[in-house]
């Protein structure tokens, strides 16, 4: 215990579980080093407190589309010259049906070229 207190505390910090574990595989071996320091790391009061637990913010949630054509991605696609002079492809998946369709476009249309 004494040597998992010196690298969590020992710095003048609280430092998480996997810096914790590089230092101390860096410097010293037991077999459930590994469950130790992850074990020592959440039981620590003030990390509990007053570290934010990242995996709160900035999850994506899913929506479902309960209809045709309620939710829709596009994106435009740069392609190599046609023999029509076409230079990108403008990309369009229906969410619900997954229903694809593709428009052509040339230089002229196309954003940033």
């Amino acid at each position: 215990m004494l040597v998992l207190d010196y690298y969590h505390k020992g710095f003048g910090m609280h430092i998480p579980a996997f810096k914790m574990k590089g230092m101390i595989k860096g410097n010293l071996f037991w077999h459930s080093v590994s469950k130790d320091v992850t074990a020592y790391t959440k039981a620590c009061v003030h990390c509990g407190k007053f570290k934010p637990n990242l995996l709160k913010y900035g999850l994506l949630s899913t929506h479902k589309a309960s209809e045709p054509f309620e939710i829709v991605f596009c994106d435009i696609l740069n392609i190599s010259r046609s023999k029509s002079g076409n230079t990108a492809l403008f990309v369009y998946v229906d969410s619900f049906s997954r229903f694809l369709m593709t428009v052509p476009l040339k230089k002229d249309n196309c954003f940033g070229n």
